[in-house]
């Protein structure tokens, strides 16, 4: 055969090659031509070839095809239709974690994958299928037994997917992980025979019409004896648990698609409203709760289609932890199942392309017990025993569907009045170009400057601008009459929002920091009333908006009673309450989802109802809070560093001796060695100024003068601009203390300056502690 190609042209092999392969997957060759849609470009199958060039098919031992594919397919097309490579890590322990492992699998035990993609869990499974028999044959298979294997082989994976090339590369890495057993047996002489994987290209959601016939007709969920149900393709039998599938499968895996039920095209949300209303399997049908996420139906038929006794396990966005969307399907699951496991993972990215937050968990098709105890797991990283931050086991029964939140709530809530009903909370400007009136046209970055004139009036800040009781920056945005914002931005609110004191909530919250503020208090005192994008929620009380006739505040009448009630409540006090400790771990555990918060967050947290007295003393703190975060503003506005090592700008301070440069080299005396050098980033020891690390070190500016003085140097060239070089420097006549001793002087105010914000700071800290003792005893009386 290799002297017969050998010579052949490229083209001559590859239709040799096709021919070939119709004997074996003739589904996949039929007059359908299920592939004729995929045509890559020349590029990309050069740029596909090369990379597998580097690999060995025999000892390929997961999916690197769908690897490959992934790299190749556009992110458009991946965030539209919820689909991402799964990570070999998250494959692996939820295998293990399930249990498919060892010698049990020589028994053929059915996995199924409900949107198998290229294959990822099926090629693991796959080896895990092959290893067993090698160890149950001591690392000799027998070549009389390969046949034997490949049967249990296809018996043992199943997988269905929407995607026909998906389906094609899932077949294509599951032949290539038979490759080594063919070897083994051709080398015998034995023949082996290989009829098409269990892989099939189908809507999993979707029935045929006599597929839904028959399960019309079924009231118990069991079919037997109903004529037709093994006359239905393999796949709709699976999908419905007829036939040859009826008593369902030993495991169930699975990384289903996420894409929310309003989001996607027109076609898209008509074919959800069609699952929603006539999905055949109730099971189902009743979790489709709200705007729900496509994977809460795949996470419920997979449910359905296990074997009493069975397990599943699944990755899914971290929705199902507490999104209300989400509640129908882990409260049913709770219920109805025995939850094994959940892993959490605390601000990890496991995806490479998206940006979404995972949860990990593995449960088993039979009631729950009062005495089960969930394993509940928090990861670092990707699962696995190098990344495991803590783990905890907990009554599933006691804490029915919360067992799948990270934040388990007290069961004794808090007693107040909902913040919604004294405050306005609403979500901030969208200031991208609208679609329909200026598709385009500018991105929000256009919108903002760092300086004030007559095209940015109005001050701004964002939502990583702003901390508890302190403003971090302020920039300026482009905003009035004849500009483009309002009046070409997507999502322009209403500017009394605005132009009001009012609370300013960050929309997102640190998972790391159990205190972490987020609530800042906006009195207009820097520069004005701030206006905010859609990363922050402006929390107005109702009294505040008196008058204000507005559809998104609702009409006047009707607020009458908020009005009234909110003006008995202090915008300090509710900062107070907002930022303490207590509120961040209630909101923790009441949130809809463990990365972004909403307004309805907010809007439900309970505010003590408290005298003008009780609040006075949380009111009065929240003030020097206040004042403290104006100076610390006003502070990083000079350059100083405030977060972790406090670090003044070395500005001379009055009082000081001074010359230009170019003279104060000869005083001293400095020797600059190279000086076209950089002077930001230069530090100062025995002997001079020097710049880089370990090896790279080098000196750049020659003295004899203490280190203390060289100090100052080092710290005032930090506050120039980063390009500037020694010869710049002097050319420009930036002015330097005119000795090492004024230096020394200078050195020591700066450093007693430091010392005194390091004391408010201090200071700081101790009031929000203080605060949160408050509000901690508000709510235990």
């Amino acid at each position: 055969m290799l002297k017969y190609v050998q010579g052949r042209s490229s083209e001559f092999l590859l239709d040799m090659a096709y021919a070939s392969a119709q004997h074996i997957y003739a589904h996949f060759y039929s007059g359908v031509r299920l592939f004729d849609w995929y045509t890559p470009d020349r590029n990309l199958v050069v740029r596909m070839l090369h990379r597998l060039a580097g690999y060995s098919l025999d000892t390929i031992n997961h999916d690197i095809i769908g690897h490959l594919y992934s790299r190749y397919v556009e992110d458009e097309h991946k965030h539209e239709s919820g689909m991402y490579y799964t990570p070999p890590e998250v494959v692996e322990y939820i295998l293990d974690r399930l249990g498919f492992t060892g010698a049990a699998l020589i028994e053929g035990k059915k996995l199924l994958d409900l949107a198998c993609g290229s294959g990822t869990f099926l090629v693991s499974a796959a080896r895990r299928v092959v290893q067993a028999y090698r160890d149950y044959y001591r690392g000799q298979i027998p070549p009389d037994k390969v046949q034997e294997l490949v049967e249990t082989f296809k018996s043992s994976i199943y997988g269905l997917d929407l995607n026909p090339f998906a389906c094609y590369l899932a077949e294509t890495n599951l032949l290539i992980q038979v490759l080594d057993l063919l070897k083994i047996a051709y080398a015998a002489g034995q023949e082996v025979h290989i009829d098409r994987f269990h892989i099939y290209n189908t809507d999993t959601l979707r029935y045929a019409q006599k597929t839904r016939e028959i399960l019309a007709r079924s009231t118990s969920g069991s079919l037997t004896g109903f004529g037709g149900a093994k006359e239905l393709p393999p796949e709709e039998q699976i999908k419905a648990r007829l036939g040859e599938y009826e008593k369902g499968f030993a495991f169930v895996v699975g990384n289903p698609p996420y894409v929310r039920a309003d989001q996607g095209q027109e076609g898209l949300l008509a074919y959800r409203a069609d699952l929603k209303a006539h999905h055949p399997i109730e099971e189902v049908r009743k979790v489709l709760q709200q705007k729900w996420d496509l994977f809460v139906p795949f996470v419920a038929l997979g449910h359905h289609l296990l074997a009493q006794g069975s397990r599943m396990g699944m990755i899914t966005s971290s929705a199902i932890e507490a999104v209300p969307y989400a509640r129908a399907l882990s409260k049913h699951l709770a219920e109805t199942a025995q939850i094994d496991e959940v892993a959490f993972f605390q601000g990890a990215s496991l995806f490479e392309d998206a940006a979404v937050a995972n949860t990990i968990f593995l449960l088993t098709r039979k009631d729950p017990t009062p005495t089960h105890q969930t394993l509940r797991r928090w990861f670092a990283g990707k699962p696995g025993l190098h990344s495991l931050v803590r783990a905890e086991r907990r009554s599933q029964v006691e804490l029915g569907e919360r067992i799948f939140r990270q934040q388990i709530a007290p069961t004794a809530s808090w007693r107040g009045i909902p913040l919604g009903c004294i405050c306005y909370i609403s979500t901030g400007m969208a200031l991208n170009a609208d679609e329909k009136t200026a598709r385009g046209a500018f991105k929000k970055d256009d919108l903002i400057a760092d300086t004030r004139d007559d095209f940015h009036p109005v001050p701004y800040a964002e939502s990583k601008d702003l901390g508890p009781y302190a403003l971090l920056r302020l920039r300026y945005l482009e905003y009035g009459e004849g500009l483009r914002a309002p009046a070409m931005i997507r999502r322009p609110t209403f500017p009394q929002l605005y132009e009001r004191p009012k609370l300013m909530i960050r929309k997102i919250i640190s998972m790391d920091d159990p205190s972490q503020g987020q609530a800042y208090l906006d009195q207009g005192s820097i520069e004005g009333f701030l206006y905010t994008h859609e990363g922050v929620f402006p929390a107005l009380p109702w009294h505040a908006l008196q008058g204000i006739e507005n559809k998104s505040i609702g009409e006047v009448p009707r607020r009458k009673k908020k009005e009234r009630l909110s003006a008995k409540f202090a915008l300090e006090y509710l900062a107070g309450v907002i930022n303490s400790r207590a509120a961040s771990d209630w909101i923790r555990a009441h949130r809809r989802d463990p990365i972004n918060l909403y307004p309805e967050d907010f809007k439900a947290l309970p505010i003590s109802r408290a005298t003008p007295a009780r609040q006075a003393p949380i009111v009065e703190k929240v003030r020097q809070l206040q004042a403290l975060g104006l100076e610390f503003f006003q502070l990083r506005r000079r350059g100083w560093k405030l977060d972790g090592k406090v670090l003044g700008a070395a500005h001379l301070p009055a009082g000081i001796a001074r010359l230009p440069l170019g003279r104060a080299r000869l005083r001293w005396p400095l020797r600059p060695l190279e000086e076209d050098v950089r002077l930001n980033g230069v530090w100062a020891d025995q002997g001079g100024l020097y710049r880089g690390s370990g090896r790279r070190t080098r000196k750049v500016v020659e003295s004899d003068a203490p280190v203390e003085a060289l100090e100052w140097l080092a710290r005032q060239f930090a506050t120039l601009d980063p390009e500037t070089t020694w010869r710049m420097a002097e050319a420009k006549g930036v002015e330097v203390p005119s000795n090492p001793e004024e230096a020394r002087k200078a050195l020591e105010a700066l450093q007693a300056e430091e010392n005194a914000v390091r004391e408010k700071q201090a200071r700081f800290t101790l009031l929000r502690e203080e605060v949160d003792h408050l509000v901690a005893e508000l709510y235990r009386r």
